[in-house]
């Protein structure tokens, strides 16, 4: 369940609205008057009640930092600081002061996503994750509301983010920096959603999209919907703006869109230009023997590929040749007609 953040005018609006979560609570602190619904949260506020009293004059402390510091101003004695308690991650190394922390960080191992967001059906592993999603314009859009105006603008091309973040990742298309790498492979990418991504490619286990018609099985959603869209589908929803021709997917579309103008991106040395890629590469092998001036075609080796034995193929059946048998049937017809003709 996703939290829902109130705002009010002032401490009266404030307390009246408090007042409704306490509805409903079993458990009340008669200490100060704060309410609680589990008897979990009720037994570790009342310790921490008793946990910070000063033992000299007997005053009661919030943490136990405001008590080492009040012990050292007032009574000029030294306090040993709390020990504090760690919950360890089975699966790595790290640790948090709060099992709610740890339970949240287990997500990323075991890959739930609790959290919905329920104009655009996406889950997310925290809340926190989905106050930034829905920040985003195309949740915005969906949602029906104004989109915020795009405040932080690139200095190099004057592109404008709704978020500083995104400004800074897109800042790296301009600087070349790439700082995540694949530890299998040595693939650098600007972004570890594209790495997380790659990273799936080298084991055949992480086909986790699975298609309900035919069972194909791939490593990402969008794959995924490109398969189903070209293989178990005959809507063809992206129209040529120029033509009458219309094409299953996006990209497609825009690979098309090249027809109709005359930029050619990819030229070779010789002074040859094409509009796509595989053009450019077809014409070197062809022409100058070799596309070794381009980028080689990245091919990811996988990891735990399971061998399979070859599954032995089926005997042919010999089917009958009804051509040669009717051919033998005619010969044979035509040799009894001539041994009758004959006889007579």
């Amino acid at each position: 369940m996703s939290k829902v953040w109130r705002f009010s005018d002032n401490a009266e609006e404030h307390d009246k609205h408090m007042l409704e979560h306490n509805k409903g609570a079993q458990f009340f602190c008669t200490k100060c008057g704060v309410h609680f619904h589990g008897s979990r949260q009720y037994e570790q506020h009342l310790d921490a009640h008793t946990r910070h009293d000063c033992l000299v004059c007997g005053k009661r402390l919030p943490t136990h930092k405001l008590l080492v510091k009040h012990c050292k101003n007032v009574h000029d004695q030294h306090v040993k600081p709390e020990e504090r308690i760690w919950y360890s991650c089975d699966h790595c190394d790290k640790k948090f002061s709060r099992p709610n922390l740890l339970e949240v960080h287990m997500r990323i191992h075991t890959g739930e996503k609790p959290v919905e967001c329920s104009i655009c059906k996406i889950f997310f592993r925290t809340t926190k994750a989905l106050a930034k999603h829905r920040q985003t314009y195309t949740h915005t859009i969906k949602a029906g509301e104004k989109p915020t105006d795009r405040k932080f603008l690139c200095s190099e091309c004057g592109k404008a983010y709704f978020r500083k973040h995104a400004l800074q990742r897109h800042m790296r298309y301009h600087t070349g920096d790439k700082p995540h790498m694949c530890q299998y492979c040595g693939y650098k990418c600007r972004e570890v959603n594209n790495l997380k991504r790659h990273m799936s490619l080298h084991f055949e286990g992480e086909r986790n999209f699975v298609c309900e018609v035919c069972g194909a099985a791939f490593h990402a959603k969008k794959t995924l919907e490109m398969h189903h869209a070209y293989k178990h589908s005959e809507e063809r929803n992206f129209a040529c703006s120029e033509c009458m021709l219309t094409f299953k997917a996006k990209n497609a579309l825009k690979r098309h869109m090249k027809v109709h103008t005359c930029e050619k991106d990819h030229k070779c040395w010789c002074g040859t230009a094409f509009k796509r890629m595989y053009n450019l590469r077809r014409h070197l092998k062809a022409v100058h023997g070799t596309d070794d001036l381009l980028p080689p075609v990245r091919r990811v080796q996988t990891l735990d590929k399971v061998t399979k034995k070859p599954v032995p193929k089926p005997e042919k059946v010999q089917q009958p040749n009804l051509q040669s048998q009717n051919l033998k049937r005619e010969i044979e017809n035509l040799i009894t007609e001539t041994s009758n003709l004959s006889r007579r």
